[in-house]
């Protein structure tokens, strides 16, 4: 499991953050808490998926 987060450098009081992840299964380690916003995303390397932070505070495949 690994994965890189990253943040906007013109919005460092912004809570919404990207990430990178190696495979999908390292999508439920990514946080769900206040310190990230709705709208945070993360690629999965291996399968080229995007995930995003939902409403629900879900990680959700994106058109998936």
């Amino acid at each position: 499991m690994a994965f890189w987060e990253d943040q906007d450098s013109q919005l460092k009081s912004s809570k919404k953050k990207s990430f990178v992840a190696d495979s999908a299964s390292d999508i439920s380690s990514l946080p769900t808490d206040d310190s990230v916003a709705i709208g945070s995303d993360c690629l999965v390397i291996a399968t080229s998926d995007v995930y995003i932070l939902d409403s629900t505070k879900t990680w959700s495949k994106l058109g998936g």
